[in-house]
């Protein structure tokens, strides 16, 4: 008989435990899946210097009016510090903000954060921060490890609100721009579109959901498109850039400097080895590379 009540037991213990297990892989897949997300509030300039601006702006009139963790107070003993006094804070932060949204991104090729990407960057940017308010403002006479571990909390709750609602400030201009996206995506594919060579006259005229595939090859751009259940290959003397900017933007995907996919005829994403491939309806054979600077467009599209 107790043997019979231990097994029983056992068993339930083992099925707790077994869906809190499934439970947990359950929420970490979702984590690492949000992660991965790419995130593009930051992708082009403006965007950027908005950031920038605004964080400015905010810091600048909240240091003023309220002195939040008695800034006032900081040390002047450095020669930076007295020219600059505690206002130039702002100063030197948004000199740190164009130094690592304008020049060290290109360098790192961050065109378009990933969500995990986009934490660590902000990380980064405070320790930055720090570092240079340290150097400028650091009290002498201090352990220097002390010192800066001081300086790093300072900055990081200074820095954090103004970039948090500097972020959800681009999320609402972006959502009537999204908002046309979707509705570019929901008009017929059914009209004829118009291919022009470089010299503008008229090569090819094709339903956009004919088009599976653009490929770069030399001067020439090959269109692969579907006509009447086969696939046939179009050369037209022109760069593939030129051929994309006559086609409607949310339907054509770049996805290599040397191709670009119509995402209406996708019909398969892999992982191999860490990297990336898609291939198009009507061409299984052909699978395409994803290149590292496209990818996050790619996840986007898987995401969505």
């Amino acid at each position: 008989m107790k043997a019979t009540k231990f097994v029983i037991l056992r068993s339930f213990l083992y099925d707790c435990i077994g869906q809190q297990l499934t439970l947990l892989e359950t929420r970490i897949s979702s984590l690492r899946q949000y992660l991965g997300r790419p995130f593009e509030l930051l992708d082009d300039s403006k965007a950027r210097w908005l950031l920038i601006l605004f964080c400015t702006i905010f810091s600048t009139v909240f240091i003023l009016f309220y002195d939040p963790l008695n800034v006032s107070g900081i040390s002047k003993e450095t020669t930076l510090a007295r020219l600059f006094s505690y206002q130039g804070l702002v100063f030197w932060g948004a000199l740190v903000l164009i130094f690592t949204q304008f020049w060290l991104r290109p360098k790192f090729q961050l065109n378009t954060f990933l969500v995990w990407q986009f934490l660590t960057w902000v990380i980064l940017e405070i320790f930055l921060l720090s570092i240079c308010f340290f150097l400028i403002y650091r009290e002498m006479g201090r352990p220097l490890i002390t010192e800066f571990i001081v300086v790093f909390r300072m900055t990081a709750l200074l820095a954090i609100l103004p970039y948090a609602m500097a972020c959800l400030l681009l999320a609402v201009i972006r959502m009537p721009q999204e908002s046309e996206t979707e509705l570019e995506l929901q008009k017929p594919a059914t009209e004829l579109l118009s291919i022009k060579d470089e010299n503008g006259k008229p090569m090819l005229s094709i339903a956009q959901k004919d088009i599976l595939l653009l490929k770069s090859e030399n001067n020439y751009t090959a269109v692969f498109f579907r006509q009447e259940e086969k696939v046939e290959k179009k050369l037209i003397r022109s760069s593939l850039k030129n051929i994309l900017q006559q086609l409607p933007a949310p339907h054509f995907l770049r996805i290599h400097r040397s191709y670009s996919i119509n995402i209406n005829n996708l019909s398969a994403v892999d992982r191999k080895n860490g990297e990336l491939q898609v291939k198009v309806k009507q061409l299984p054979d052909l699978p395409l590379k994803v290149s590292e600077t496209y990818k996050a467009d790619i996840l986007r599209l898987m995401n969505n």
